[in-house]
């Protein structure tokens, strides 16, 4: 790995003929920045048909300054800034648009926003290239052929608050979809692989029975948005550098080979989260669906399957596992799954841990209520408006202190076995945390929520460094 910018390009950088010349922070930043260029090049369009992270404008931008690459048209007030990169690079002022890890529109093209923050300090690794990635496919996704509507759907982000996070039968078949995923992507062969898939859409399709339609398709949704966004950097860093020896690239680099290939660090990472994931709720709601998207990605392509021209054309990923599995008879293959993989011992762990969670919750309203001059919302007559991300800071969710929505996300309500919930209408639905509308006059997206790459552990990720309007 690296433990510095490299030393040339240091010397290219304070040797260039124009100014002004970066700051240490530039350097390390354009060191991430060619090294995920050569990563991405490398893969080709083995990532994607069509994918180019060369033909992506990409926003890396500071508290103040911003770095702008492959930018047709860069806003006023960014100058040229001397590189060693082949291709014009300027620096300017933080715009409005660089609010998050993310993408949306800066002077007429969709761009990748990327906080420099997020890259961290230090060691060059795969984590800092995938993130560029990650966000460039949120890019792609958006640039369309013809600059219609984005190649694949995002989810309905507002439905997070609805979802049934303290569910111990949905979060303990989540966790065995995980499992299953994990296990098909490190299947010795493909007939492995194939059995293990159709496992996988066995288990998905029974979990979904206990849910809401529409939270079913917020699901398939997400794992096309932020899954699919994932799956690029994750394809791409496996195919720049296959098991094996490092290829003389990365060793010219510093790189730690380990950081890259089938065998890699990063992949082994994907297969970690996914053998984690809904414990005791954890990434139930969103985060979890970074990983499953991705490996389901992953798994189609062990499969051998041709599925992204029909990803573009509407299919999502679970169509396209189910069509290429088979998964026949499911009573029968679900209870052999729940038998080998321990459904009820981890439903009821899963109980467990949800009636510890609603009974910390419990107390901690007790102890904010009981407070020095902090009145309960019956005193008021009415509540006071709700934290969750689907309120509106200027108006109250509710006027009734029965049936007031405050107490729900304050953790009172008990946990039950399954879903017992009702997804808001749309009309009351606050748009807070969905997705900007886009222009129609322009055709251009505005940003989106923003993303943190989820098979990226938490120690691979920077405190702070990453944030979310609709995190769960």
């Amino acid at each position: 790995m690296l433990t510095s910018p490299p030393m040339w390009l240091a010397a290219a950088l304070a040797l260039a003929p124009w100014s002004p010349v970066p700051a240490a922070q530039d350097e390390r930043t354009l060191a991430v920045l060619e090294e995920a260029r050569r990563v991405a090049e490398q893969a080709g369009e083995g990532v994607w048909p069509g994918f180019s992270l060369s033909a992506i404008p990409l926003a890396l931008f500071s508290d103040d300054t911003a770095l702008l690459v492959h930018h047709p048209a860069p806003p006023a007030g960014f100058e040229p800034l001397a590189s060693s990169l082949s291709t014009p690079l300027w620096r300017g002022p933080r715009t409005a648009e660089m609010n998050a890890n993310t993408s949306g529109s800066l002077a007429g093209a969709v761009t990748a926003f990327v906080s420099i923050a997020s890259l961290g300090s230090g060691e060059i690794g795969a984590a800092d290239v995938a993130l560029l990635i990650h966000e460039a496919g949120h890019a792609f996704s958006d640039r369309a052929p013809g600059g219609g509507e984005p190649r694949w759907p995002s989810e309905d982000a507002s439905l997070v608050a609805s979802y049934p996070v303290d569910s111990p039968a949905n979060n303990a078949w989540g966790r065995i979809e995980g499992a299953i995923l994990r296990d098909a992507l490190e299947a010795a062969d493909r007939a492995r692989a194939l059995e293990l898939a159709r496992d996988f859409v066995a288990v998905r399709l029974r979990r979904q029975r206990g849910l809401d339609p529409a939270l079913a398709r917020f699901e398939r949704d997400l794992e096309l948005n932020e899954g699919l966004a994932e799956y690029f950097a994750c394809k791409a860093i496996e195919l720049a550098e296959p098991s094996g020896a490092p290829a003389p690239a990365a060793r010219e680099r510093g790189l730690d080979p380990r950081e890259y290939g089938l065998a890699g660090d990063y992949l082994a990472r994907l297969r970690d989260e996914l053998g984690r994931i809904n414990a005791g709720g954890r990434g139930a709601a969103r985060q979890r669906f970074y990983a499953t998207g991705a490996a389901q990605g992953l798994l189609l392509d062990r499969l051998g399957v041709d599925w992204k021209v029909a990803v573009e054309g509407g299919a999502d990923l679970l169509d396209q596992l189910a069509r290429a599995a088979g998964a026949g008879e499911l009573d029968a293959r679900l209870e052999r799954i729940a038998a080998q993989r321990g459904f009820d011992d981890l439903a009821r762990r899963e109980r467990l841990a949800a009636d510890a969670a609603a009974a910390l919750r419990r107390k901690k309203l007790v102890d904010l209520l009981a407070e020095p001059g902090r009145k309960r919302p019956a005193e008021r007559g009415s509540c006071a408006p709700s934290t969750r991300s689907t309120s509106s800071p200027s108006s109250p969710e509710c006027t009734s202190t029965r049936a007031c929505s405050c107490s729900a996300s304050a953790g009172v309500k008990p946990a039950s076995s399954g879903p017992s919930f009702k997804i808001s209408s749309a009309a009351s639905r606050s748009p807070r945390c969905q997705r900007s509308a886009r222009s129609s006059s322009t055709g251009t997206p505005g940003p989106r929520a923003s993303r943190a790459p989820a098979c990226r552990l938490p120690a691979a990720r920077r405190a702070g460094s990453r944030t979310a309007n609709c995190s769960s």
